[in-house]
């Protein structure tokens, strides 16, 4: 448990800490969980589309687990999905050739889509989907959070999730995540 004479210490990855978070165990908020925005993503339109690429899909319900956020990483700022853990998929890219055209595409690849089944949702993916970053960029709702706001109970929740926060700072300011 940390105490309010901490405010000001210094972790070398994660900067000082600047206060606490509102709940019983005092958990530190780290400078740099204040300065790594989020933008907030709403996976509705993609799931709608989804729907209505089959008509079996007409009656069923799916929904996307995969993180509602993106933070922008390193020198050239490149998109990371990420979830209330800290956990990622960076977007890919991959030249294509379809007919005589060639294309670079921006992709999250193997986006979950899970199907509702009774008492909730299947535990995993019903179907697998590589999205287009344009795609995606659709669904910011225009919110953006501070990490240690977006991660919500799960901020420095446990030793894992720690160490997840401090891959994710390493991505963030370019450095190698070893």
């Amino acid at each position: 448990m940390y105490t309010l004479n901490q405010i000001g210490q210094i972790d070398p990855l994660l900067g000082e800490i600047v206060g606490f978070r509102d709940d019983n165990n005092n958990r530190p908020i780290y400078k740099t969980a204040t300065e790594i925005k989020v933008k907030i993503i709403d996976w509705s339109m993609i799931v709608n589309k989804f729907k209505n690429s089959d008509s079996s899909f007409n009656d069923r319900e799916f929904e996307i687990r995969e993180g509602n956020g993106i933070i922008f990483i390193g020198e050239e700022k490149l998109p990371v999905l990420i979830d209330d853990e800290c956990c990622g998929s960076r977007v890919k890219e991959k030249n294509i050739m379809i007919g005589n055209t060639f294309d670079n595409v921006r992709f999250i690849e193997d986006v979950g889509i899970f199907e509702k089944i009774k008492g909730g949702f299947k535990m995993c993916s019903t179907y697998n989907i590589d999205v287009d970053y344009s795609e995606i960029e659709k669904c910011f709702t225009g919110e953006e959070k501070e990490l240690w706001e977006f991660m919500g109970s799960r901020y420095e929740y446990n030793p894992r999730i720690h160490q997840n926060l401090r891959g994710i700072v390493k991505l963030y300011k370019g450095q190698s995540k070893k």
